[in-house]
């Protein structure tokens, strides 16, 4: 074998160019060499790459390598010019920093307007993304240097990329390990979350202790592939006969349904979801006096409120002015339209002034009108709540 000076690099005794680098190797003196059978190119491989075979790493083994310097290198002998550089086998270190896991493509779920996935939006330090992602980039810290040819390979590498030696004492690229949930509540349940499947049907279930239960997608179970969930999302607590539950500042909410035909009072500031739309409601004073004079602009016809389409944190699009008698809001008919929303029905909800304050009323549609909680909310038994990306009933 000849080792390049260069990249010391091992070449075949016939070589005259390095397979490494591409550089002149040095030619030994007649004789210097005891006579041996010469083992054809085609069949040579080192010690190293014979143990690399061994352990199943055929990357290892460049013999497309050798194939390209024997057909370049008469042609570099005429030209008098060294023989251009075999391309590194797949799996070297040449030219590689990283190594790249095959990344399974992320599921995104349906979100309504103006709701933000957590893991793309700030609570990506504490969570996993879209729960099931694939592996991490995978990027090696300083590189070690091959104890047999001295070049540099980097510290998850088994071989060296160069010469395909094993390196002593490799070990494999440490991956970011996945938050682990907390162990289930040991107390005693008094009630249960039931997740409610889109076709109505009852799936999973979760336990909530005596006293406080805290939920959230680092607490494993139901909650731990939903990204729209915060890592602490909201807690729930019983309080000798009364229950309820406490938004924990999640950045998507948590939502109650309401009862069909039952008038809730929305107060200023408070979002209703229906279909995929979220709702801002804000109430509207009375006019305002400057030394007796109303100041100028747009006369209000007695407006109690106005209704503001959420599309993002902290931003609003159209808004729609409330009058006394009220709009109802649906996707074929009343005073504001969805057309192209199908989760919203055809008349979906109203929101009127009863004489005391702003009302919002769910007038029989399909899929429900709900109202964020904004602090804490008292529950009863049979409340559904939205959270996340999933449908719970509260039985207890």
């Amino acid at each position: 074998m000849i080792v390049c000076p260069r990249c010391s690099k091992e070449n075949q005794d016939h070589y005259k160019f390095c397979l490494g680098c591409g550089s002149e190797l040095p030619r030994e003196p007649a004789g210097s060499r005891v006579n041996s059978p010469q083992t054809p190119p085609s069949q040579a491989l080192t010690a190293a790459q014979s143990a690399a075979l061994q352990n199943d790493t055929p990357a290892a083994i460049p013999e497309k390598s050798l194939e390209f310097a024997r057909t370049h290198q008469t042609e570099a002998e005429r030209a008098g010019r060294p023989a251009p550089a075999a391309p590194a086998p797949l799996g070297s270190a040449a030219g590689a920093a990283v190594a790249i896991a095959p990344v399974a493509p992320p599921t995104y779920p349906t979100t309504p307007r103006g709701q933000d996935s957590a893991s793309n939006l700030g609570n990506a330090a504490a969570g996993s993304g879209f729960g099931n992602s694939g592996p991490a980039l995978s990027v090696g810290a300083g590189p070690n240097s091959c104890p047999a040819c001295g070049n540099p390979v980097p510290v998850d590498f088994k071989f060296c990329g160069t010469c395909g030696h094993r390196m002593p004492g490799a070990q494999p690229a440490a991956h970011a390990a996945p938050a682990s949930a907390p162990a289930a509540a040991s107390k005693p349940g008094r009630g249960t979350l039931i997740v409610i499947n889109p076709d109505g049907t009852e799936g999973g279930s979760f336990q909530l202790s005596d006293g406080t239960t805290s939920v959230g997608r680092n607490h494993g179970g139901l909650f731990a592939a939903d990204a729209y969930l915060s890592p602490l999302h909201a807690t729930f607590t019983f309080q000798g006969a009364n229950f309820h539950v406490k938004d924990e500042g999640s950045l998507n909410g948590v939502y109650v349904k309401l009862k069909r035909d039952v008038p809730v009072k929305l107060n200023d500031g408070d979002i209703f979801r229906i279909g995929q739309e979220l709702i801002r409601f804000e109430a509207l004073a009375g006019p305002q006096f400057v030394n007796g004079v109303e100041p100028m602009g747009s006369p209000n016809p007695g407006y109690v409120g106005r209704l503001s389409l959420v599309i993002g944190r902290e931003s609003y699009g159209n808004g729609y002015p409330v009058p006394p008698d009220g709009i109802h809001l649906g996707r074929e008919r009343g005073d504001v339209i969805f057309p192209e929303d199908g989760y919203v029905s055809g008349l979906h909800c109203r929101v009127h002034y009863d004489g005391a304050s702003c009302v919002l009323t769910d007038v029989g549609s399909s899929n429900g009108t709900f109202v964020r909680v904004r602090g804490s909310r008292n529950l009863v038994n049979g409340d559904l709540l939205l959270m996340g990306q999933q449908l719970f009933r509260l039985q207890f």
